[in-house]
């Protein structure tokens, strides 16, 4: 399937099938870059960081980690030739938690989904998740050696990615048959929202152990933001429903449980939110 070729109503809805249902993975050893995998290669650090032991790399960071479900981080800090990289591979607990991670890390991407789909290049930094995995390649000159040879380091960890296939692949970029760009992330918890999305802080104030499926839809008028959201209870479904319904947005009945609800952000969309609305209902059914 071409992601940068298809109906934005299917990405919606691959973004709730994603959200809503349990992920498993196939083990495997961790990727990583070996003695012999480049010339004028020296590996000058090489440790694997387990749940708390993240504090001392990333103090003050981690939390957001642990937010969306850490399990272990293998770091590698290499030289080729005379450029340095670091290799930050993060295992989190699943597919969608990597996602997620990957989702409120990337900006300002000059390429994307170039060697997998959901990939980030910039000139000091190659991102990209697969399965449960995300990683990160940073070079410190921003050269273009620098940047080809991340790419090769990353070509190298990509082969030592194994995921079940089974499972579909939440694009975090795609531009639509209409010329929608559509960016889809994932938020869990607070952390989340705080790092992805701080407009939303005020309408989660309070909440817990939510996780939030945004797909932002980008046109000549402006953009407006589909969400997905799954809350720890009914109780707080209920008063993030009625603080989406002061706020003047709309409310989907889509969801299937009572801790589940769809809205949709429209508050810096300039064009015709009715047409949008149209095409919403055959996904949702009329909006309440």
């Amino acid at each position: 399937m071409n992601w940068h070729k298809t109906n934005p109503m299917n990405r919606i809805r691959l973004t709730l099938i994603l959200l809503f249902i349990s992920v498993s993975l196939i083990a495997s050893e961790p990727p990583s870059i070996r003695p012999g995998d480049f010339d004028q290669l020296t590996i000058t650090r090489q440790q694997e960081f387990n749940s708390s032991e993240l504090w001392g790399l990333i103090n003050g960071g981690a939390d957001l980690y642990f937010e969306y479900g850490f399990e272990k981080l293998f770091l590698q800090e290499i030289s080729i030739g005379t450029e340095q990289f670091r290799i930050e591979i993060y295992h989190m607990n699943d597919e969608v938690a990597a996602f997620g991670i990957y989702s409120v890390s990337v900006h300002r991407c000059d390429e994307m989904g170039k060697k997998v789909v959901n990939d980030c290049t910039n000139p000091y930094q190659y991102q990209m998740v697969s399965g449960n995995k995300y990683v990160s390649v940073i070079n410190y000159t921003g050269s273009n050696m620098a940047k080809k040879t991340s790419a090769e380091i990353a070509a190298k960890l990509i082969k030592g990615v194994k995921i079940d296939e089974t499972h579909p692949v939440m694009p975090y970029y795609v531009l639509s048959e209409s010329g929608k760009e559509i960016i889809t992330r994932v938020y869990k918890g607070i952390l989340g929202i705080q790092n992805g999305n701080a407009h939303w802080l005020e309408l989660f104030d309070g909440l817990e152990g939510f996780t939030v499926g945004e797909m932002t839809m980008r046109d000549d008028e402006g953009e407006y933001k589909i969400a997905a959201v799954e809350c720890k209870d009914k109780n707080q479904a209920n008063l993030l429903k009625q603080r989406i319904l002061d706020a003047e947005w709309i409310l989907f009945p889509g969801a299937e449980d009572d801790n589940q609800l769809i809205f949709i952000d429209y508050s810096g969309y300039k064009g015709d939110i009715g047409k949008i609305l149209q095409e919403l209902e055959i996904e949702f059914g009329q909006p309440d």
